[in-house]
């Protein structure tokens, strides 16, 4: 059975789009889309004019561009109108017009379409992208856009900047002008070989999508950023930059800070330490510098406040590598005051000083033949108050010297300058000290002197006087013997006096032996001489002496002894005065050792007695003439002979001691003298 024909109006009720034949303007046809996207029904817009339904303008565009079409004219198929609802509101459509013949009659075919939704799309689309625009080119950070450019490989080479917002150009400096449409290696010259890698890093994220985030230090800008980037498709990428330097900066301030602190803790020990020396100090100084900066080489110096010379205290420690010479330790001033060289600009301007192209520099005078070569290189002055009193010099750091270097080494050469400044005073101190010492020695030894003097001055007038005394009175009794003419009794009278002259005579030579050592006008009579024959001399003047306390005299000498250059009559004398006191001063049947040995290329020659022995005290004051010693039970005193020996001895270029276990123990008395 066949199906009934399908009624049109069916068709055209069933659309989304309204349709609608107007005849003079009138409404001839009304589809249900279009009745019902006016709010009006069919038969209400059915008869009624469309310029009761038209807003304002719209007429006017549709009759002329049906006029036009109707003429042939090229007039666009589609365009937008509004229309008014039933409610008033406006309804947005774009309507499509064609001619037709309706009813024998010119008449408009009008498709017409609601375009609300759309055009309210439209407008969110152009808010958010107003929004976008607003927060892209008002964002606080800089944002750029770009585009990767490859090489024939597919390998990114460069970027092409294609938008920027205004933070991007004031975090940078960079101007908009000079960067849109242009590649980053011409915007910035040589960033190709900054160790960032920023085009190998941005092309891969372009070629292969993701995200990154990182702090990066810009060597072409100077500048810290935190960036984040992405692709937002292939080939493109954006970039978001945070201007970081300022936080970097206080967190390297922070980093150095902590790092000059315990830099300068290291150097508080050997600073308080009294028994540290300079060096100590400075190469503690090196170190902390040394690791702070990163250098691999340096030397720290003073400058000696006399001479002005430049004292490289730690100078061996940096040559380790370097061929010139070590001792080379002082760098002398110029006769104009002033240092050579850049390590002298310092010193010279009283200012911190550090380069990274040192060769280049205006007071660069090169360096020695075989010096460790210089890369890099940076100058501390040392300051008390306005005077340079040395220097920190460091070089050859493994990355560029900056004003944190100098910074941290600064406070590093405030230390150093405190350790100059104690050690300085410590020097001065002990200046004052040894040369108060000195005077204090002096007085005790112009003190010392008046009372060796005046204890001379009595010892020697009773010296003099007791035999004096002895001579004048025997001479008056021989007078009275004489005036009696009683003559028989006379011959012992002249014989205590005749010895009494002896003594005297002794004592003069003594005391004229003594003044020529004192004064330096004892002169030696040289030569060689048997010292066998010598001891001979002596065991014979001493034989009567020695036999008369019925004592003991052995003499030791050493065959290897043989010839020595020596005054004879001098060394026999005070060979003569040992033996004798030794004699002197110990018992009746007592034994004396009289001993000549080789000792190295000298002479020794000993006395040993057996007799009352000497105390520490009495030994200090043996060589002094007459010293102030009192021995218990004994007639004699010590005078002048061993003040002579001692003369005679060191005008030899010996030396002679004594040795004694204390009262009742012997001493032994030892001199020395050269061989040749």
């Amino acid at each position: 059975m066949a199906s009934p024909p399908l009624d049109p109006s069916v068709i055209l009720n069933q659309g989304l789009d309204g349709i609608c034949i107007l005849t003079d303007l009138v409404f001839e046809y009304v589809n249900e889309p279009l009745a019902r996207m006016s709010g009006y029904t069919v038969e209400e817009l059915i008869g009624t004019n469309l310029t009761d339904h038209l807003a304002p303008g719209y007429l006017e565009l549709i009759l002329e561009r049906a006029t036009l079409r109707m003429n042939g004219g090229d007039v666009p198929s589609i365009y937008k109108v509004e229309l008014y609802k039933k409610d008033g509101s406006n309804l947005p459509v774009e309507v499509s017009i064609s001619v037709i013949s309706h009813k024998g009659k010119v008449s408009l075919l009008v498709f017409v379409r609601d375009i609300t939704e759309r055009e309210r799309a439209d407008r969110e689309l152009e808010a958010g992208e107003l929004k976008f625009k607003d927060l892209f080119e008002n964002n606080i950070n800089g944002i750029a856009r770009h585009q990767v450019i490859m090489d024939e490989n597919g390998i990114p080479v460069d970027y092409v900047f294609l938008e920027i917002n205004g933070a991007f150009e004031a975090l940078t400096g960079l101007k908009r002008e000079n960067l849109l449409g242009r590649r980053v290696t011409e915007a910035l010259p040589g960033i190709e070989n900054d160790p960032a890698n920023w085009i190998g890093v941005y092309g891969d994220l372009a070629l292969n999508g993701g995200e990154l985030s990182f702090e990066q230090f810009s060597e072409q800008l100077t500048m810290w950023y935190n960036v984040r980037a992405y692709s937002y498709q292939k080939g493109y990428f954006i970039t978001v930059f945070e201007n970081i330097t300022e936080r970097k900066r206080v967190e390297m301030e922070r980093e150095l800070e902590s790092a000059v602190l315990e830099a300068t803790n290291a150097l508080f020990p050997p600073l308080i330490d009294p028994d540290s020396t300079m060096v100590d100090l400075t190469v503690k100084v090196l170190e902390q510098a040394r690791l702070l900066t990163n250098s691999e080489h340096g030397y720290i110096s003073e400058i000696d406040p006399v001479t002005l010379e430049n004292i490289g205290h730690t100078l061996t420690m940096m040559m380790d590598a370097c061929e010139v010479s070590e001792t080379q330790v002082r760098f002398p001033v110029k006769p104009d005051g002033l240092y050579n060289g850049l390590w002298g600009l310092t010193l010279n301007t009283k200012k911190t000083f550090y380069s990274n192209d040192p060769d280049r520099h205006e007071m660069s005078v090169g360096i020695p033949e075989g010096h460790i070569p210089i890369r890099n290189l940076l100058s501390v002055p040392v300051l008390l108050g306005d005077e340079a009193v040395g220097q920190i010099n460091l070089s050859n750091s493994s990355r560029d010297y900056t004003d944190y270097d100098i910074a941290a080494v600064s406070r590093l050469a405030e230390v150093y300058a405190l350790a100059i400044h104690r050690i300085r005073n410590e020097q001065e101190r002990d200046r004052i000290f040894q040369e108060l010492a000195r005077e204090q020695l002096k007085t005790a030894q112009a003190l010392e002197m008046e009372r060796i003097k005046t204890n001379f001055m009595s010892t020697a007038t009773h010296e003099i006087r007791t035999p004096l005394t002895s001579i004048k009175g025997y001479t008056e009794i021989i007078q009275s013997k004489l005036a009696e003419g009683d003559t028989s009794n006379c011959i012992p009278y002249f014989d205590v006096i005749s010895r009494n002259v002896e003594r005297l005579e002794h004592l003069t030579d003594s005391l004229l032996d003594l003044q020529r050592i004192e004064s330096g006008r004892m002169e030696l009579d040289l030569e060689t001489v048997d010292v066998s024959s010598v001891m001979k001399q002596v065991e014979n003047e001493l034989a009567p002496i020695v036999g008369e306390k019925q004592q003991v005299l052995v003499t030791n000498i050493e065959d290897t002894v043989g010839l020595v250059l020596m005054d004879g009559m001098r060394i026999m004398q005070v060979v003569v005065n040992l033996v004798s006191n030794a004699s002197k001063f110990s018992e009746l049947g007592s034994r004396i050792e009289l001993s000549v040995r080789d000792y190295d290329d000298s002479m020794e020659v000993s006395v040993t007695d057996q007799g009352r022995g000497l105390s520490d005290e009495d030994i200090s004051k043996l060589f002094v003439p007459f010293p102030d010693i009192e021995l218990d039970g004994m007639p004699e005193r010590v005078g002048l002979g061993l003040s002579i020996c001692k003369g005679i001895i060191e005008l030899h270029g010996g030396a002679i001691w004594a040795e004694s276990k204390g009262s009742g123990s012997g001493a032994r008395f030892t001199f020395r003298i050269p061989k040749r």
